[in-house]
């Protein structure tokens, strides 16, 4: 099996411009970030990708800002410059491209062979048409800041069943911001 990430690293920049890193401050909050997660940000019964027999990967370079609670934010944000590729997290059908009204802007929902559903929400500008296949690796959008946001970043969420899975597990390589615990405190 080909491993898509070391070939998506070739492909997407990894030196972020300065600009790009005071907006990703202003953004998160520099005294907010802090690049380890506390081991209770998460719910241990929570689904994740290990779970999972098809193969997903991260769709974005950038910092997670935000994590994934059940019920109140059912998917993983993460922060980058304006114009930051997306990547679809495995192959599969385009259910939906452009504007929600669910506040994430303009989105991309795919539905993949396994059942899963991925979603990438307030971006830049959409790639992809509904109906369209696509392949895992395949950009699908840019990142922006549409909808209900405060900067630019990319809001992914997983669905098995029409049940939010935390997509963590396809992120683990992303740096963390301080992540809520179960109290809903951050973690100092």
């Amino acid at each position: 099996m080909i491993d898509l990430r070391s070939q998506r690293s070739s492909i997407v920049p990894s030196v972020i411009s300065l600009a790009s890193l005071w907006l990703l401050f202003f953004h998160i909050g520099t005294n907010n970030l802090r690049f380890l997660m506390t081991k209770d940000s998460a719910d241990s019964n929570e689904k994740t990708e290990e779970n999972s027999e098809v193969r997903f990967f991260c769709p974005s370079t950038g910092i997670i800002s935000q994590g994934f609670r059940r019920r109140q934010h059912e998917g993983l944000d993460i922060a980058g410059a304006i114009g930051t590729p997306i990547y679809a997290a495995v192959s599969g059908v385009v259910l939906r491209a452009g504007w929600e009204d669910t506040g994430l802007g303009n989105a991309v929902n795919i539905q993949h062979p396994d059942g899963r559903v991925t979603v990438y929400g307030h971006n830049q500008k959409v790639l992809v048409r509904t109906g369209q296949r696509v392949n895992q690796g395949q950009m699908i959008a840019k990142m922006g800041s549409t909808g209900n946001s405060s900067g630019p970043h990319l809001h992914f969420e997983v669905y098995q069943q029409n049940t939010a899975i935390n997509p963590i597990g396809y992120c683990k390589d992303l740096p963390l911001t301080s992540m809520p615990t179960k109290s809903g405190r951050k973690e100092k």
